[in-house]
């Protein structure tokens, strides 16, 4: 399960490296305002994979694991701007999703977010896009889900929450 000791076990290993406070990019942000950030731990994706990995493949640019109410982990991908190639998106995003299944090692958790915050429009070519293909973690897979730039990470989740009950 995701514990304090969790994150604060995160946060001292990757303090220095891939560790940060805010989820931005270029531009595009995701607010943390009404979340108590000591219950989050963020991973800069460019930052872990320049400390730690030796593939080329992006990661996502925030992994977000959280103590919160609702123990998650949320991937998120930031594109600010007008365009977007989808297909590297989403490939970002799960990269990052199974970055996270390699932190949590079998943890559980009560739910995973797969988030492309995005600042531009979509035509119906990438809408399609991301609602046929598929993030997978832990066997289950799920379309990843489009917010604009500047959204509230604690609305998103609440958002999304209320849509699965329905």
């Amino acid at each position: 399960m995701i514990t304090a000791q969790f994150l604060d076990s995160i946060r001292e290993l990757h303090k220095n490296c891939c560790v940060c406070h805010n989820c931005r990019d270029r531009g595009c942000e995701v607010n943390l305002d009404g979340i108590d950030t000591a219950s989050l731990t963020i991973i800069n994706g460019s930052a872990y994979q320049k400390a730690h990995s030796g593939t080329d493949a992006k990661l996502a640019d925030c992994v977000v694991f959280a103590n919160m109410s609702n123990r998650f982990v949320a991937v998120i991908e930031l594109k600010g701007g007008d365009s977007i190639r989808m297909g590297d998106a989403i490939e970002q995003i799960q990269m990052g999703m199974s970055l996270a299944e390699e932190f949590l090692a079998g943890r559980e958790i009560d739910s995973w977010y797969p988030l492309l915050i995005f600042s531009g429009e979509m035509g119906l070519r990438e809408l399609r896009q991301l609602q046929r293909r598929r993030i997978e973690f832990r066997g289950e897979r799920k379309s990843a889900i489009r917010r604009e730039c500047g959204s509230n990470l604690r609305e998103i989740i609440i958002s999304i929450n209320q849509l699965e009950s329905d």
